[in-house]
């Protein structure tokens, strides 16, 4: 049977009176005063009241993570169910409808019958994916961008090859794990491979039976090693991890995976992870997976800058907004490379006419709508090598 969709990827249109602004005074004096204001105010989720952090000077790298929400090929995977996620015409096979009307849900048995996933619609998808990536970069987006839910290599080639052709990646990487949906991290990057990329398996253990699904079939951490361009060598690290449908302790075991890998690294090895966590702000504030466990070992954007941001995703049933996505950089590398997290450069991209829904909240892909793209935002930062000199150790423990 197919699991039913992430909690994180339902109900994105729900509720229009809920309040889905945040702690911005912008926002909130929006909605008080004027409808019509509600979808302008999505773009100053970013905008601080406070003096923003000075820009440190140096050599500079970006970084992009983004969930693009279910992007999908036009072609059937053997061995996946990508049933809903193809076209009409090869919805006639037997084999397709019997995919479609295993879905647990009467609702995603019929979205799966009637969706019509053409060219022309991923076309329309691809094409909006592009234009929330070069916002940033000049027009040419990150240097290395970190992608969630992509089907394999062929739809990120496809997305590299026709609308992504001014951002010169010469990298561009999936491989195939463990979720039956066929759904996985990618890395693309302006920078070139050191060596072979890798899949590694999250050593999750179910210790309630409600646990055992994602277990055993979530999405791996994908490993692409590029080498940067002062010829440091650096690790990027794809991720996503289970959804909040699934038991806390399962998130709070993929986290502890990610500072157990750290610890394999050599010292002078920048190391990179991004991706959707899938952890609540209110899972955050109870559990310490990003402000403690993550954080004592890696720099983690939304801590280190972006103070006034709302966050990458907002569920409408609990009003709650959450970084869902983020980037974490290695602190123990900081000394080593001198490389280390911008906080001034920290941001979520969300100025695409694409990226926001008449509530002013991440406006999901719809091909009969003229917006929409993803029910996340992506979050940027920059990592610098200082030119002038930074005490290594304080860089190293700031919180």
């Amino acid at each position: 049977m197919i699991q039913n969709a992430d909690r994180d990827s339902q109900n994105s249109h729900q509720n229009p009176t809920s309040r889905v602004f945040g702690k911005g005074f912008a926002r909130t004096l929006a909605l008080a005063l004027v409808p019509a204001v509600l979808a302008i105010s999505a773009f100053v989720g970013c905008t601080s009241l406070t003096k923003a952090p000075p820009k440190i000077e140096g050599q500079r790298v970006s970084v992009m993570v983004f969930n693009v929400e279910n992007l999908f090929d036009t072609k059937h995977d053997e061995g996946t169910e990508d049933f809903t996620f193809l076209p009409l015409t090869l919805k006639k096979d037997e084999k397709i409808k019997a995919g479609c009307a295993a879905n647990s849900s009467a609702y995603r048995r019929q979205e799966c019958f009637e969706t019509d996933w053409n060219d022309e619609v991923l076309d329309k998808k691809m094409k909006r994916i592009a234009h929330v990536i070069q916002q940033v970069g000049d027009g040419k987006g990150p240097d290395i961008l970190i992608l969630a839910e992509v089907e394999n290599q062929n739809v990120v080639d496809l997305l590299n090859k026709n609308h992504l052709k001014e951002s010169g990646y010469v990298t561009a990487k999936v491989i195939d794990s463990f979720d039956p949906r066929g759904i996985d991290p990618g890395v693309m990057s302006r920078f070139p491979m050191w060596r072979e990329p890798k899949i590694h398996r999250l050593p999750l253990k179910a210790e309630t039976k409600e646990g055992e699904y994602s277990a055993n079939r979530t999405r791996g951490l994908l490993e692409v090693p590029v080498t940067l361009p002062d010829g440091t060598k650096a690790l990027i690290f794809g991720l996503h991890f289970p959804s909040q449908a699934n038991p806390t302790y399962l998130r709070k075991q993929a986290v502890e995976f990610l500072n157990e890998v750290e610890k394999t690294l050599p010292p002078d090895v920048v190391a990179i992870m991004g991706g959707d966590f899938n952890i609540t702000s209110v899972e955050d504030k109870e559990q310490g997976y990003f402000s403690k466990t993550l954080n004592n070992v890696w720099q983690v954007s939304h801590i280190e800058g972006c103070k006034s941001c709302d966050g990458t995703h907002y569920y409408h049933p609990k009003t709650e907004w959450s970084f869902l996505d983020a980037i974490l950089v290695r602190r123990a590398s900081i000394e080593t490379t001198g490389w280390r997290v911008d906080p001034a450069s920290v941001k979520v991209p969300n100025e695409s006419k694409y990226q926001v829904n008449k509530f002013g909240s991440t406006a999901r892909f719809n091909a009969n709508s003229p917006f929409g793209v993803s029910d996340h935002w992506p979050i940027y930062l920059e990592i610098v090598k200082p030119t002038a000199a930074v005490a290594p150790a304080a860089a190293a423990t700031a919180k």
